[in-house]
Order: structure tokens, then C-alpha cells, then sequence
């Protein structure tokens, strides 16, 4: 018996040291695997980007497989056969991948060991010796962002870990090396503060001495789609409502717009953010493939959800039996891997969607088709998810001329808001490729105004069929070509000058569904359930069956919903991606409600805010100390934002932060009021929220662009009032220069840079 015992303790004494090396070994991967490398990727389709480590917690996307995060570090949740490893990570979306968010990724969906940086990585060294894309020669650029990193060699480490030594905006610099090619892009050899390197070619123009800019002899080429006969196209689709939006992308550039009742053929399918269904169709009248959403078509010939866009090919095949063709890439930040896999080295990547490339091979692998191509001298295999298809053949078949688009868009439809939709795109003098430059547009995103003009152009190239739209930007006035601009629908725009964010999910209202109901909006749901793989395609027939209820009833329970297999209206909008109608019409005293994201602290002058908020533009504006939101009016403003309320809904929440009735009666009572404090804001413009600080008081009574803008918006305000940001400055006058508002008894010693601050580290939303 006693020596039963001793075994006994030396067994549980071995199983302990065991545990224990088990754990101690757990940690150590954890570290050898951020030791690895500072980036990883994703390894399967749909995963979770979220926002804490949790399982059941918020997310901010669904990432595709080999979508590249930063890895920041580990933690780990639960305990035994429940315990997970999270990687904390950080880094942009598919819908929004210049933003950066930081957040949680299982480990399970996502490797960040012995996979290669990429190319824009801090510490990441180039795997070749880069190759001059012209001769080495020198020149001017001038910075087109703030806050540029001088690297040590083009996409190495970076030299300027301190900001104060990263370049600003608009600095004027001498390059005395390249451009050369290296990773996507072109760099260029400078020196800045006695610190010499590279900086990329998307911050940066080249100029003369002056700092002009010497602009290119042509735009960004645009791929050159080949004219389908149909034969190989899935079915028709034929389109449910008027001025439908036909999409470079899913969600991206306008190429044209549709009337009702076209029909088209259509040769696949996509989802994003696995729940809008968008057909890939091809239109005659536009000359090009694109993209129609889903809920605004249906199919009337073929199958009735049709298959994935990419066929899947027999191994070793290409599609419709071709050895080789042509593809143009769907997505940014696309890895070229050195073999057809997700774990293979990354050779390059290729930064933008619409890159139009010769394949010479497929592969089938895992279920997934992978396409052999040669992109800037290096040869590898991209993912078939993240491809089109344009031609099967060799892709020597000469494109014929497309018939020009001949409708003119509805105003009813459209708004006068416009985004660009690439960097560094041109306003031309005249509606041609052609035409005078008169200014460039540096940053993807920024915010235009679309005069309700637009003209259809053949003579720039015979193949393709341009749309040019008339549009001005800080004064200037004049074309844009359509596939580098999106113009917001009326309805979209209600939801970006309610949100801040033009790509706020759109307001609906839905009947409840259930077993038995029938008709074209069963049919939408079965589409989308099937898009989602809750229902078997051969299920879709406009009748709410048990097969549908059991689906829904997974879907709720994938959603965190009631499972009642009843689809409701909360069921549907998790469905279709919406919000209830009447969401953006404000509550709590406001007069909007908006999306906040994670808080900026951005300079007035060296950052992007006055590119973003531009004047004649509308933001949300949060009142910090109240949470209630207003819209505000950006009249102009060199020094700071000078701005009005937006309508009269507006000025009276601006009013009821006071309790007053009038501005004027805030000027009247400011002593005893104590408006002139400033009061810290959260400002929502263009998808992005700043910390701000506002001077309270109205003033500026007699200026005529005040008055005249008071009386157009009919907002039942007087004078203007003042939005600053970080480093802005306040008025020029006889008696006070222009200067940094900081804490002095005068304002109660709390200045508009400590309520930028506190608006910054009081966020709700988290920060940035």
C-alpha cells in the first residue's frame, strides 16, 4: 500500500511537470511566432476580424483567406478543452483597406509564422534586388501625405521611427535615385534631415523645382475587356429597378448606369461581407463587365442562383478547356505566391484591384483554382477568389468597339456628392483623355461636388466607352472620368449627411415572413440564404417551406437572433445588411444619429482633414459633454473650420446645449452662459471621426457668404461658429495675430488643443 501511494504521487508529480511543459511550450510557440514575423495572414475564407477576444463578441469584417494583418501580439481565453489563442492584430478591411483597425483573430483561421512581409511592412527587407522600372535618374517630388517614412531601402526598414523625422505634407524634396520598381510600386532615393532612403511612389508626385507637379501623359489604364458572345454565360438577369448602378467592383466605381427591365447576361456570382449577392454581367451599352447588386435584379433565365463566378475546372485544366487567357485582378493588396498555396512565399503584391494580366496555367488545389501570371518580372499563382476571367484563350482576340452609352443619368436618382475612387486621378478642361489637365485629386476618397453633368466619350479609345462627369474641387470645375469617381444616390447621400460615412448600410423596411408566404420577397430571402449556404439552391422557389424555416432558424442562430424561423424585420436587416427606416433620424435630443469610428487626432494643416471635410461640405458633429448630434455646414475657413448649422433641426439641437432659443441670446448671455469655453466635439466626415473642440459663441454677423448661407440652409441661425482642430489656429485681426489656442485664463484655461484631447482620450468609439 505504501508503495502504491509513492506511485501514485509520482505519476500525479509527473503529469503536473508535464501540464506544465505543455503550457510553458504553448507560450513559447506564441512567442516564436510573433518572433516570426511582425505580419500573417488569414488561411480560410470569412473570418472573424473582432473587436475584442471573444467568440460571441463584435466584429469589424469577415476577412478573405490571405488577407495580411499586422500581428501585435497574443492573449489567450478560457481554460482546458475551451482554451483559445487570439492573435491581436491590426490593419484595414476589404471594404475599407486604407483604414487601419486593431482587433482579434482566432488562431485557428490564421498563421503569422514563416510567411514572408508584406511589402509595406516596417521591418521588412526586399527578397530580390529591385530592378529600375526607368533609367536612374534625379528630379523634384513633392509629398502627397504626412508623415512619410524614409526607408532603408525601397519596402525595406524603415529609418524614421520618430514622427518628428518622418517627411510632412507638401515638402518639396531632391531625388537623386530611380524611380525603381520594388514590390508594386516605384521608390525614390531622397534625403531629409540629413536621413537618406527611399519613399514610395503613393506619397509622393513629381514636380520641377517649384514644386509643380509634371503629370503623366496619360491616366491610369483602364483593363480592356473582351466582348463576351454569351455562349458561355450562366443565364439572364433582367433588372427590377431604374438608374440601377453597373460597378467596376462590388460596391466600387460606376461605370454607367441602367434603366429597368434591361436584361443581361450574367456570368457569376459574388458575395461580400457574406450577405450581399452581386451578379457579374457584361453590358453592351457600356462596353465592359461589371458588377449589379443583387436585390435590384432577378434571374429570368438559367439557374436560379447561379454558381460561384470562377468555375471550378478539372485539375490541371483552365476554364472552358483554355491552356492560357487573360484575368483582371478584383482585389487590392493581392499576394503573388511562389506556388499554388496559402502557405507559399509571397513574391510581390499587387496593390490595386482592375491589374488586366496573362495567365499561361491553372491549378487546382484544395478545392481552389490557382492562376500562373508574370507580374512585374516575377512569376506565381494567384488566388482564383480574387480574379476574373476576361478571356480563355490566349487573349490575342481583338475587343470590338462598344455602341456609346446613349441614357443620361437621372437627377432624381443621384445626388451631388461624389468620392474618388483612386489616388492621383485628373479634372480635365474637357470630357477626353485629352483634355487640359486643371488639377489633380491626390487621395482616394476625397469628397467632390457633382454638377448633375455628364458626357459619354469614344474618341479616347475605340474600345471602351468613358463616362465623364462634370464635378468641382477647391474651385476647380471640370471632367472626371466615371471609373475614378462614385456618385452617392439621394438615398445614400441621406445616409452619409446623417452618418458621416458613405457607406452607411441604407435604411429598409421589411413584412414579416414566415412558413407559407409566398411571392418575390420570399424569393429574395431564399437567394440570400442560399448566397450564405443556409439553403440548398434547388430550394429557391418563392415559397416559405420548412426547408426555408430550418434555414432561417440557422441563420438566427448564427446571428445571436431569435430562433423562431420567422424572418422578421431584425432577421432580415442582419440579412440584407440594412437598418430600420428612420434610423439616421436622430434621437436623444439630436437631430442625426451617427456611426462613430475609432477617434483621430489629424493636424489641420500637414493631415487630411480639410481634403476630407471640404468646404461646402456636411459633417456630424457630437457634442462630448451631451452625446447629442447635429450637422454642420462648412461655410470656408483657412485657419479652422467656420461653420453653421445644416437646417433648423440642427440649430435647435445646437441651442438645447445652452438652453437658449436664438443665437443671438448665446452672445447676449455668453458671461453668464459660460459659451466662450470651448467644448470638445467628435466631427464624423467621409467614414471617419476626428477630435475636435468648438468655439461656442456665434459671431460674424455682417459677412455675406454667412448670411447667404443661413439663408439658403433656412437653419434659423445667425453669424457662424467656429470647429478647430489639432494645431489650427484662431482669427487674424487689428488686435490679435493668428495663433495656437492653448489653455489661458481667458477661456477658462481650457484650450481648444486640451478639448481636442479630451475629446480624443474620452472616445467611446475607441481611437486611432
Amino acid at each position: 500500500m505504501k508503495e502504491a501511494g509513492i506511485l501514485k504521487r509520482l505519476i500525479l508529480l509527473a503529469l503536473a511537470v508535464a501540464v506544465a511543459l505543455a503550457v510553458m511550450a504553448f507560450a513559447a510557440s506564441a512567442e516564436e511566432v510573433i518572433a516570426a514575423g511582425d505580419y500573417g495572414q488569414t488561411t480560410i475564407d470569412n473570418v472573424f476580424f473582432r473587436k475584442t477576444a471573444s467568440t460571441g463578441g463584435d466584429f469589424w469584417a469577415r476577412l478573405p483567406a490571405g488577407w495580411q494583418l499586422k500581428v501585435l501580439g497574443t492573449t489567450t481565453t478560457g481554460t482546458g478543452a475551451n482554451r483559445i489563442l487570439w492573435y491581436k492584430v491590426q490593419g484595414g478591411t476589404p471594404k475599407a483597406p486604407a483604414r487601419t483597425y486593431t482587433g482579434y483573430v482566432h488562431s485557428g483561421y490564421f498563421t503569422a509564422a514563416g510567411e514572408a512581409l508584406p511589402t509595406d511592412a516596417p521591418d521588412a527587407e526586399p527578397s530580390a534586388t529591385p530592378v529600375p522600372s526607368v533609367p536612374t535618374s534625379s528630379g523634384y517630388v513633392r509629398t502627397v501625405k504626412t508623415g512619410v517614412n524614409i526607408r532603408k531601402t525601397p519596402g525595406g526598414t524603415a529609418l524614421t521611427a520618430k514622427d518628428e523625422n518622418k517627411i510632412p505634407f507638401n515638402t518639396v524634396l531632391t531625388y537623386t535615385e530611380g524611380p525603381v520598381a520594388f514590390g508594386g510600386y516605384n521608390w525614390v532615393k531622397v534625403s531629409y534631415k540629413g536621413i537618406t532612403g527611399y519613399i514610395r511612389s503613393d506619397c509622393w508626385v513629381q514636380t520641377d523645382s517649384n514644386g509643380q507637379a509634371i503629370t503623366p501623359s496619360t491616366d491610369t489604364v483602364t483593363p480592356v475587356p473582351v466582348v463576351p458572345d454569351g455562349t458561355d454565360a450562366l443565364g439572364t438577369i433582367t433588372l427590377t429597378s431604374g438608374g440601377v448602378n453597373f460597378r467596376a467592383t462590388p460596391n466600387g466605381s460606376i461605370l454607367g448606369r441602367l434603366n429597368k427591365n434591361t436584361k443581361l447576361n450574367y456570368y457569376g456570382t459574388q458575395m461580400v461581407n457574406a450577405k450581399e449577392l452581386w451578379y457579374l454581367a457584361y453590358s453592351n451599352e457600356i462596353g465592359s463587365y461589371g458588377y449589379v447588386l443583387g436585390t435590384l435584379a432577378k434571374v429570368t433565365s438559367g439557374a436560379t442562383v447561379p454558381p460561384a463566378v470562377t468555375p471550378t475546372p478539372t485539375p490541371g485544366s483552365t476554364p472552358s478547356g483554355a491552356t492560357a487567357g487573360t484575368l483582371v485582378t478584383t482585389a487590392g493588396k493581392l499576394n503573388l505566391r511562389k506556388t499554388p498555396s496559402l502557405q507559399a512565399a509571397v513574391l510581390v503584391q499587387i496593390p490595386n484591384p482592375g491589374v488586366s494580366l496573362n495567365f499561361s496555367a491553372t491549378r487546382l488545389v484544395g478545392g481552389i483554382t490557382w492562376y500562373k501570371v508574370v507580374y512585374n518580372g516575377k512569376t506565381g499563382w494567384l488566388h482564383g477568389s480574387f480574379v476574373r476571367v476576361t478571356s480563355g484563350s490566349s487573349g490575342s482576340a481583338t475587343p470590338k468597339p462598344a455602341a456609346p452609352a446613349t441614357a443620361v443619368p437621372d437627377p432624381s436618382v443621384l445626388s451631388n456628392i461624389a468620392f474618388t475612387t483612386a489616388d492621383k486621378v485628373f479634372i480635365r478642361k474637357e470630357a477626353s483623355m485629352s483634355g487640359k489637365q486643371l488639377t489633380s485629386v491626390y487621395k482616394s476618397g476625397t469628397q467632390l461636388t457633382y454638377n448633375l453633368r455628364y458626357q459619354t466619350d469614344t474618341a479616347s479609345n475605340p474600345n471602351t466607352v468613358y463616362t465623364w462627369y462634370n464635378v468641382t474641387y477647391n474651385g476647380t470645375t471640370g471632367w472626371m472620368r466615371g471609373d475614378f469617381i462614385r456618385i452617392l444616390t439621394q438615398s445614400e447621400k441621406a445616409a452619409y449627411d446623417a452618418t458621416g460615412d458613405p457607406e452607411a448600410p441604407a435604411e429598409a423596411s421589411y413584412s414579416t415572413l414566415s412558413k407559407g408566404s409566398e411571392g418575390e420577397a420570399v424569393t429574395r430571402l431564399q437567394q440570400a440564404l442560399a448566397e450564405q449556404g443556409y439553403l440548398a439552391a434547388s430550394e429557391v422557389n418563392g415559397t416559405y417551406t420548412t426547408a426555408t424555416e430550418q434555414a432561417v432558424i440557422a441563420f438566427q442562430k448564427a446571428h445571436g437572433l431569435t430562433q423562431d424561423g420567422i424572418a422578421g424585420e431584425k432577421t432580415q436587416h442582419a440579412l440584407f445588411n440594412t437598418v430600420p427606416s428612420g434610423t439616421y433620424d436622430g434621437e436623444s435630443g439630436s437631430s442625426v444619429t451617427p456611426v462613430l469610428y475609432p477617434v483621430e487626432m489629424v493636424d489641420w494643416f500637414t493631415g487630411d482633414i480639410q481634403d476630407v471635410w471640404l468646404m461646402g461640405g456636411t459633417a456630424v458633429v457630437t457634442d462630448v459633454y451631451t452625446n447629442k448630434s447635429m450637422r454642420m455646414y462648412r461655410i470656408y475657413g483657412g485657419n479652422h473650420a467656420d461653420v453653421v448649422p445644416s437646417s433648423a433641426a440642427d440649430s435647435a439641437v445646437y441651442f438645447s446645449l445652452f438652453n437658449v432659443s436664438s443665437a443671438q441670446e448665446i452672445d447676449d448671455r455668453q458671461n453668464e452662459l459660460q459659451a466662450w469655453r470651448r467644448r470638445p466635439l467628435w466631427v464624423t466626415v467621409g467614414g471617419r471621426t476626428f477630435a475636435a473642440s468648438l468655439y461656442p459663441v456665434p459671431h460674424n454677423y455682417s459677412d455675406s457668404a454667412v448670411i447667404n448661407a443661413n439663408n439658403r440652409l433656412k437653419n434659423n441661425f445667425k453669424g457662424q461658429v467656429c470647429i478647430h482642430f489639432v494645431n489650427s489656429m484662431t482669427h487674424d485681426s487689428k488686435t490679435s495675430k493668428a495663433h495656437v489656442d492653448y489653455d489661458s485664463a481667458k477661456n477658462g484655461n481650457f484650450g481648444h488643443q486640451s478639448a481636442i484631447k479630451y475629446a480624443y482620450t474620452h472616445s467611446i468609439s475607441g481611437t486611432k
